[in-house]
């Protein structure tokens, strides 16, 4: 089955394990309009996780930050909350 989210993404999936099945793509979009924009935000952060853990260059990258041992390219608390909060 492949399925089709707001035009810009497709996806393949199997049908068997499909949740869509029983939900046609403009009901769930209604539904997804229907949430809080913090609801909505989850679902967002939610799909771009989802994304980024099966895209192996985002994960090299990751493991890359993770390993930096060089201080000069850490953040300060601070820092990080600054950003965190810039969005």
């Amino acid at each position: 089955m492949r399925g089709e989210l707001w035009g810009t993404v497709t996806l393949d999936w199997p049908t068997e394990l499909c949740m869509f099945d029983r939900m046609e793509l403009d009901q769930l979009k209604k539904e997804i309009q229907s949430l809080t924009l913090e609801r909505q935000g989850e679902l967002i952060a939610y799909l771009v996780q989802l994304r980024n853990t099966k895209d192996p260059a985002y994960r090299t990258l990751m493991m890359e930050r993770l390993d930096d041992r060089d201080p000069n390219h850490w953040l300060t608390p601070d820092q990080f909350e600054e950003r965190v909060n810039r969005g």
